[in-house]
């Protein structure tokens, strides 16, 4: 007599609108007899209770259920007791996980899953800088698997991810040891190819051992075994790209940083998790404000997820230490170093004149009509690296990528605004503008002299540059001057265009300087709301 299958399965309850996703764990053949005797009785549905709630599912339902179950147990691998210590299930960890459809990333999992679908070189090395989600890119391809959400040939798949740090470790206790495990790992990942998926959080560990890159160039050459790795991108560049015998084996896709608007989206399951370990609240304008910070105020200067997940961990302790019920400005700006002591010195003067320069760039930069890309992230007049104040913008892809003679002339006006704006309060320029003329001066002389944009009869499509290098042979003494008086007029037109907008909308100016004197920094939405009253009006 057969016995009784008590092998367990994970039966997933998709969410709807009403339900959050729910799952439960239930031996197969009980499953199967509890199908038999609902259709028997010519049952609509069959009633399961997960904890407190009761979750109603139709016969179909249930037969795929059974289906997929089957499958699942099907894909089931025994992972050798020799092997143990240094393998890990994805699949199982992943589970139970409830965790959110990973964002912004679909190009590189679809790349990810036509990869493997390959019967040459069936691996995918994602190539990244630190933190920009090259791991969280293999946890989703675990996560659509073990939901069962993965391309239907993968369903019988398990992904297993091996330890390299602790087999190097095994390697220095006992040689003996570590060649069997090797060994055993080789003729393991033979026998189960066509159910395995191989992941490798760091390559470069690889290369580190001579016996392990052997067993590596196994798996992807002689087994074609599926491989999923992650590597940094210098490491990449130095220890794989330069060596031709193992390049052409490997297919690189390339990690590169989110666009700053998809960060929140990545990240939004992750933050929800911390707010609920902490017992305290961030709302969606300081996770904003967070990552406009990163990228200007951190020491890596960019659209980092994982940096960003460091600020909203460390703002949510702070609050927590100080007895706070949500995050505010001062916890996220804590993670920085700002020099509040010079901030609680510095005289209200002082404080003035930084404000209205900072509004100058501000305004005109929000109000020039040929500027499309620029967003702004954040204003501030504190103390910040070497600057007495900071108007932090980003860029949003695709929104303009054609540049008018316009368009440069109102960015010139933004590099000059801050001298425009202290001037409307002191009546006088000040030195603290030295590199905002720089860039004005620089640009005004690329227009000319690298995009061909000049007035000037006979010079309007002329370049007088090759990459960084002038071509000091063709300027003649009299081009030289016609450059320079262009020069000088382009600046004008700039300087006057910042004027006339400072001038035009002096109430929204006085409004933002006067909570910058109050607040300190002021973030992009707070700006908007600030900005957007006085459109209405």
């Amino acid at each position: 007599m057969k016995g009784r299958d008590k092998r367990l399965v994970n039966v997933i309850i998709p969410a709807t609108e009403n339900t959050e996703q729910m799952s439960f764990s239930i031996e197969l053949s009980k499953l199967e007899t509890v199908l038999k005797e609902a259709i028997e009785n010519n049952n609509e549905v069959l009633v399961f209770k997960i904890g407190k709630e009761t979750v109603e599912l139709s016969i179909a339902q249930v037969k795929e259920i059974v289906k997929m179950a089957k499958l699942q147990i099907k894909a089931q691998v025994i992972i050798p007791k020799a092997l143990q210590p240094y393998i890990n299930s994805l699949s199982e960890s992943m589970l139970n996980s409830f965790d959110e459809k990973l964002s912004a990333r679909e190009e590189e999992i679809e790349k990810v899953w036509t990869c493997l679908y390959s019967k040459q070189k069936s691996n995918a090395i994602l190539v990244g800088d630190h933190g920009v989600g090259k791991t969280a890119i293999a946890m989703e391809i675990a996560r659509q698997i073990s939901l069962r959400k993965c391309p239907k040939p993968f369903l019988r798949y398990n992904i297993l991810q091996i330890n390299t740090l602790e087999l190097m470790e095994l390697a220095d206790k006992s040689n003996f040891r570590y060649r069997y495990v090797l060994e055993t790992l080789k003729d393991f990942l033979q026998l189960n190819k066509d159910k395995i998926i191989f992941y490798i959080d760091n390559l470069l560990h690889v290369k580190c051992d001579y016996e392990l890159f052997k067993t590596f160039m196994s798996c992807a050459k002689s087994y074609n075994i599926k491989i999923i790795a992650s590597i940094y991108s210098e490491d990449f560049e130095n220890y794989f790209l330069v060596d031709d015998d193992l390049i052409k084996y490997l297919n690189p896709i390339l990690v590169e940083e989110p666009e700053i608007e998809e960060i929140y989206p990545m990240l939004k399951t992750r933050i929800d998790k911390l707010q609920e370990a902490y017992g305290v609240k961030i709302s969606e304008k300081m996770i904003r404000f967070s990552i406009f910070t990163g990228l200007h105020l951190s020491s890596s200067n960019s659209s980092n997820p994982e940096s960003t997940l460091d600020v909203i961990n460390f703002a949510l302790a702070d609050v927590k230490r100080k007895g706070q019920k949500e995050v505010n400005k001062l916890n996220i700006l804590s993670y920085y170093y700002i020099n509040f002591k010079l901030a609680k010195k510095t005289s209200k003067n002082e404080k003035i004149i930084t404000a209205c320069h900072e509004v100058g760039h501000y305004l005109v930069s929000e109000l020039s009509k040929n500027i499309k890309s620029k967003k702004n992230s954040f204003v501030s007049i504190l103390p910040i690296g070497g600057a007495l104040g900071l108007t932090a913008s980003h860029f949003e892809l695709g929104e303009q990528l054609t540049f008018s003679k316009n368009y440069y002339i109102d960015e010139i006006a933004c590099c000059l605004a801050g001298r425009v704006g202290e001037a409307l309060y002191t009546n006088e320029f000040s030195s603290g503008a030295q590199a905002d003329l720089m860039s004005a001066n620089a640009m005004a002389e690329n227009l000319l002299m690298s995009y061909g944009l000049s007035d000037i009869e006979g010079e309007k499509n002329k370049s007088y540059t090759y990459g960084n290098y002038i071509k000091d042979f063709l300027l003649t003494d009299e081009i030289r001057m016609k450059i320079h008086n262009e020069t000088s007029k382009i600046l004008d037109e700039a300087y006057k265009r910042a004027e006339n907008i400072i001038n035009d909308n002096k109430d929204v100016f006085k409004e933002i300087v006067e909570r910058l004197l109050e607040d300190g920094i002021l973030s992009g939405d707070e700006l908007e709301e600030i900005c957007q009253k006085y459109r209405k009006n």
